[in-house]
């Protein structure tokens, strides 16, 4: 694509293009903590359940991590994508 664009000679097109390729790597990294953090805030919920069952604290616990976790990836995600 942006070999095409290259060949049509469109300054601005080009720049648009060179920009969008610049920021493929922030989309990127910010899919891998989704993902990172999705897996992990699963695993430790599984835990917590194991270990303390079925006890009104553990699910309690077995709540509030995942949402804390998936919190916390929220602004780790805006970050990498510049946003705030």
């Amino acid at each position: 694509m942006s070999i095409a664009v290259t060949v049509l000679g469109v300054p601005a097109l080009t720049n648009f293009i060179n920009v969008v390729y610049g920021y493929l790597p922030n989309v990127l990294a910010a899919l891998a903590i989704f993902l990172v953090a999705g897996a992990v805030s699963a695993a430790v919920s599984a835990f917590v359940v194991k270990v303390m069952g079925d006890s009104a604290t553990g699910k309690l616990i077995a709540t509030v991590i995942p949402v804390a976790t998936m919190l916390i990836a929220t602004f780790m995600i805006l970050n990498e994508l510049k946003i705030c």
